[in-house]
């Protein structure tokens, strides 16, 4: 498959619009923009590969903080920028050595132990057909695992057995025995599969195939029969009791009973919903519009929109605290001039806090184990040639660490 007819990125689950600074990307990286920049873009800039450490709060190198990892993608691969084909470890607010995995890392999932964090990598200009498994013990890659061609988003069941991993190209989805690494045989699905997301029983992984969600059992590796759903889907998610997927479409929001694989009649949203966050108790679900700057919350109850919170920015990715107090919506600025902020909502009242800035064009979100941290991909930095993660305090709402890493950050995941 050629690069342009290539779906877009995806980021922790959300079906991410189309890179849209890819041209300008592509030219950085063709002049050799391989090399880490000294100063970086914030506050108290430091120098590359460093992070600035002003006074660290309790919690945040404390037990349940876990190992944050990221990702590195650009679209142009000659000459090959080396630095863009890894996978940067942070722990206790540093960055460590960069981790070599396949071209074009656009998604990763990590297994419920921590032991294991699967990187697919779709390839850049040439598809790429490997998923890397790296172990967060010696932060080392493992051989290679073979799947389908275009490998462009991964998950690990709850149970921590098997990765399943979407194969755009192949329309397939290859399992991963997590025991031993190696793939089982293909699964068929529909045209260009390029979301997940597996119940928390374990029993069933949805796969989002154009205008169609195929629910497969892990027991058989089975797929079923496609369910429809509102056009353009974007993002997928399933409530934290297992009883119901939720698909963000367009103009839709569909959901879908997990007992039966019917879907619901769909939920009208504002146009291009992009995005969406269910709260711990299953009870709400948050959609992101990004003509309308605004999040709707659902009533998973009922299945019917609230009052929009109005973020007055686009948001392109959003996490809820274990807790479930308070939603974090990232609002790109979409520039590599423009510091880029992050919206902290209470749930309790769906109000919007004040910003917290971090840095240019952020991308996403993640939240460590025990609530107290949420970091923050900054894609670029001033000189293009870096890029940044923030570290934010749940409990205050305010940077306490910008970390410098290799250059355009992009996917996220914490390892427990």
């Amino acid at each position: 498959m050629q690069e342009g007819n290539r779906g877009p990125p995806v980021i922790n689950g959300q079906r991410r619009a189309q890179v849209k600074r890819s041209a300008f990307v592509r030219a950085v990286s063709a002049a050799g923009g391989a090399a880490v920049v000294a100063a970086l873009g914030v506050a108290g800039g430091s120098a590359a590969g460093a992070s600035t450490h002003p006074a660290r709060h309790a919690g945040a190198a404390g037990a349940g903080a876990g190992t944050v990892y990221v990702t590195h993608v650009n679209g142009a691969s000659a000459p090959v920028n080396p630095k863009l084909h890894t996978v940067t470890p942070i722990k206790d607010g540093a960055a460590r050595p960069d981790i070599n995995v396949g071209p074009w890392p656009q998604s990763l999932a990590v297994t419920p132990n921590g032991a294991t964090v699967y990187v697919a990598s779709s390839g850049a200009e040439t598809p790429n057909d490997k998923v890397t498994p790296i172990d967060t013990a010696t932060n080392k890659a493992g051989p290679a695992i073979k799947v389908g061609e275009y490998p462009i988003a991964v998950v690990v069941t709850p149970n921590g057995r098997t990765a399943y991993v979407a194969n755009e190209s192949s329309s397939s989805v290859t399992p991963i025995d997590t025991s031993t690494n190696q793939p089982g045989p293909a699964i068929k699905t529909g045209s260009q599969p390029y979301l997940l997301a597996v119940t928390p029983d374990s029993k069933t992984v949805y796969v989002v195939d154009g205008n169609f969600v195929t629910p497969i059992a892990t027991a058989t590796n089975k797929a079923g029969t496609p369910i429809k759903v509102a056009n353009d889907p974007r993002a997928i998610a399933i409530t934290p009791n297992g009883t119901t997927v939720y698909v963000a479409s367009q103009h839709a929001l569909t959901p879908i009973t997990v007992a039966t694989n019917h879907a619901g009649k769909p939920i009208p949203e504002s146009n291009d919903s992009a995005v969406i966050a269910i709260t711990p108790d299953s009870k709400t679900v948050y959609v992101s519009n990004e003509v309308t700057e605004t999040i709707t919350p659902v009533s998973t109850a009922t299945n019917t929109n609230g009052q929009p919170i109005n973020i007055h920015g686009s948001a392109n990715s959003l996490a809820i605290t274990p807790n479930g107090k308070t939603l974090y919506a990232v609002l790109d600025s979409g520039s590599p001039e423009e510091d880029s902020a992050v919206v902290p909502i209470q749930t309790a009242t769906n109000k919007p806090g004040k910003p917290i800035t971090v840095g240019y064009s952020a991308e996403a979100i993640a939240i460590t184990p025990n609530g107290d941290d949420a970091y923050v991909v900054n894609y670029y930095t001033p000189q293009f040639e870096s890029g940044t993660v923030s570290e934010i305090d749940t409990a205050t709402n305010k940077v306490t660490e910008t970390i410098a890493v290799s250059p355009f950050p992009y996917a996220i995941v914490i390892a427990p």
